[in-house]
Parts: structure tokens; C-alpha cells; sequence
């Protein structure tokens, strides 16, 4: 895969923040790429971070493919010198027609995935989830998604696609390869109920907004642990253009709450991609979405550089082992607890065995008052016939 030609250089822009000097700076620890095919033949980076400058098929918002360098300009002046990881910037991905640019960004993931490289996309608008998906897809044959967004992009009609639609058309398109899917920050107002079914019956996840705000914010952390690809539209943040271009929503995520949920992001051990869209374009110079965005993605990365190097890449059987007796289950519901940093994981029969998933303390708690927790069941039904009635859920 000649993969250079795919990409267009990014040529910083020094931009500083009172206090910390250019050594100090995240710009110190990346390597820029130039335009030549030596940089590639070194590209051993721990996270590489590419733009994608694309919205034409964004239903709305179409100034957002500016923002992946305006990101970066804010990005680079950020502290840098306590983050111990390597970072390439490999460039914005070029595309004349937007399935030039689709197939180019598929190529890009899959190039740097085959690599180990974590990657950070800068959108662009959210329909280039697809494009991301599908090179995990070409990937593993089974890929966990989390998308963060105030509405849920669906069109039940499964027609046009756009950046408003691309999730009901993702899960057509690789049902077999989606594990799981779970949506955090949804508000139920602006939300169909044939939308929140065509996710709800399919038994995947939906976290409102209601159920995550405050100290509930940790609730995120449990599917991002398990997330593969998070894919994030900046609008579930609150003074954001969420339903038109021209009437900022009151209400959505603190901006403090988003950039927790993007480290709990980086500090899963399974992610492979996190993506960020739909920065809305700046009108004034007084506006902070780039920066905010900047934010959002140093967050990222310093989970990523505090990981805990816990299970998948640790065995499951290095845990503290729960088994709740519950009746039709053998042996029980089991549980398994990491008492170093207080994360749970429960065990899901699966047709072709077994699957240890993420979850939290209280579906330990749960499964103890002879219920089955949440998590549990939706991966049951998702993951094998029904052969039994389940009556406590």
C-alpha cells in the first residue's frame, strides 16, 4: 500500500500558552510528516493523528472540515513533557470525490492499525465512522463501538446517508460485525422513539444524558473499556449547534465531563481508533471549540499514557473470582475484581462459549439481589438463541 500519497503534510503552526516553552510543549514529543516516504519506513508510534478535512456529507455543520488543523494549532501548545508516548502526525487525508477521500481514510486506518498504532482522526464530520469502521472490520471480525452524541444518528427509513444517519446505516451494513454498540449522552427530547428502538431493540446500549451527569460520569467508563472505536461528535457538548447551525443547544455535557469521558477513552485497553467530529467551524476568534477540542484529544492521550495494563492484556484470571449462585446458570454469574484499581469484568455465555465483558461494581451488586444486571442480558440476547426464559431483568 503506497500509502504517501494518501496524505498531505501538516505544517505546525507555533502557537504558545503562558508558561509553558516550546521544549515543554506536546509539539516536542511528534513527528511531523514531511511529504517523504522515509518517515513511513519509521512510523513506529504509539498514537498517530491524522485530519480528515471532509463534511460534504454532513447534513448540516459544513464548516467543521476546517477544524482539524485549527485543532492542531491548539493541540501542539499543550503541555507535553509528562506524556511518556510516542506520537507521529501523519497529515490530512486527501480525497478528490468523498469516496475517494472514504476509501483513502479506510486505507489510512487499516495501514496504521497493521502497525499497532493507536489513531486519533480529526474530523470532519461524523459520517466518516463509517469509513473507520469498516477498515476495523477488514481488521477483526468483531468490532465495539461507542459514540458519544446528544441525538441518535438514525434514520429508521435506512435512505439517505449523511452524517445524521451514518450509525442506522453502519449497523445494516456489518451487523455481524458490530459486538456491541452503546450511545452516551443522547436527550430523550430530541430523540424519535423509532430511533432510541431501532437501538434499543437490537439490545444495544443507550446512556442519556441524565444518567451520566455528575458523579455518574464514571458510568462511561465501563463500555469505553471494552470500546474498539469511540467515536465522538463535539456537539453532545452543551452551547453547541446540536440540532441547526444556528441555535446552540443549553443544555449537553459540561466540558469538564466530556474531557474525563475522553480519558476514560484513552485508558481502555482495547481502542483502537477515537475519532472526533463535527467541531463547529470558528466564526470569531473569541470562540473556544478548537481549543476546547484540543482538550478533548490531550485528554485522550494522557489516559492512553496511564493505562494500567489491565485485562485483555493482562489474564482475567489475575482478578479476585465472584461467582453468584443464580438459578439456571452453572455455575453462577461470575465476576472478576481488579482490587488495585476497583474495575470489574462478568463473564456472558456465548454461542460459541463464552465472553468476558466490562462492567461495574453495582452489576455485582445486582446480580447479589438475584437479578441480572443490564450489561448481562443485552449481551445474552445479542450473543445467543433465546432457550430460556429470563424473567428477572
Amino acid at each position: 500500500m503506497d500509502i504517501v500519497h494518501y496524505l498531505e503534510p501538516y505544517k505546525p503552526i507555533r502557537t504558545t500558552i503562558p508558561g509553558i516553552s516550546q521544549e515543554e510543549s506536546l509539539a516536542e514529543r511528534v513527528s511531523f510528516f514531511g511529504g517523504g516516504e522515509d518517515w513511513f519506513r519509521n512510523a513506529n508510534f504509539q498514537i498517530v493523528i491524522i485530519g480528515v478535512p471532509e463534511s460534504r456529507n454532513g447534513a448540516d455543520n459544513r464548516g467543521c472540515d476546517a477544524a482539524p488543523n485549527q485543532i492542531r494549532r491548539w493541540l501542539y501548545a499543550h503541555r507535553g513533557d509528562n506524556l511518556d508516548v510516542t506520537i507521529g502526525d501523519a497529515g490530512n487525508v486527501l480525497g478528490k470525490s468523498i469516496n475517494d477521500r472514504y476509501h483513502a481514510l479506510s486505507d489510512v486506518i487499516t495501514y496504521f492499525r497493521n502497525l499497532k498504532s493507536i489513531v486519533v482522526v480529526l474530523g470532519g464530520s461524523q459520517d466518516l465512522s463509517m469509513p473507520i469502521f469498516k477498515a476495523l472490520k477488514g481488521i477483526s471480525d468483531n468490532v465495539n463501538l461507542v459514540a458519544a452524541d446528544a441525538m441518535l444518528d438514525v434514520d429508521v427509513a435506512n435512505e439517505d446517508f449523511s452524517s445524521r444517519s451514518w450509525l442506522s446505516h453502519l449497523v445494516a451494513d456489518y451487523a455481524t460485525s458490530l459486538s456491541n454498540l452503546s450511545v452516551i449522552g443522547i436527550q430523550n427530547y430530541i430523540v424519535s422513539g423509532s430511533q432510541e428502538g431501532f437501538v434499543t431493540n437490537r439490545f444495544f446500549e443507550i446512556l442519556r444524558l441524565g444518567q451520566i451527569r455528575g458523579n455518574d460520569i464514571d458510568k462511561t467508563e465501563v463500555p469505553l473499556r471494552d470500546a474498539h472505536f469511540f467515536s465522538f461528535d463535539f456537539r453532545v457538548i452543551k452551547e453547541q449547534p446540536q440540532i441547526m447551525d444556528e441555535v446552540l443547544s443549553p443544555h449537553g455535557l459540561e466540558p469538564h465531563e466530556a474531557c474525563r469521558i475522553c480519558r476514560y477513552a484513552g485508558m481502555g485497553e482495547q481502542i483502537n481508533v477515537f475519532g472526533l467530529f463535527d467541531v463547529p467551524g470558528s466564526k470569531s476568534e473569541l470562540k473556544n471549540n478548537d481549543l476546547l477540542a484540543a482538550q478533548l484529544v490531550w485528554h485522550f492521550i494522557e489516559g492512553l499514557a496511564g493505562r494500567f495494563g489491565d485485562y485483555p492484556n493482562r489474564s482475567i484470571d489475575a482478578y479476585k473470582y465472584y461467582v453468584v449462585p443464580f438459578e439456571g446458570e452453572d455455575p453462577g454469574l461470575e465476576f472478576f475484581h481488579n482490587q488495585e484499581n476497583g474495575r470489574w469484568w462478568m463473564r456472558v455465555p456465548a454461542d460459541n462459549g463464552s465472553v468476558v465483558m466490562a462492567c461495574s461494581r453495582d452489576d455485582y451488586r445486582k446480580a447479589l439481589k438475584k437479578e441480572y444486571p443490564d450489561r448481562w442480558w443485552r449481551s445474552f440476547m445479542r450473543r445467543m438463541p433465546v432457550t430460556k426464559d429470563i424473567t428477572n431483568c
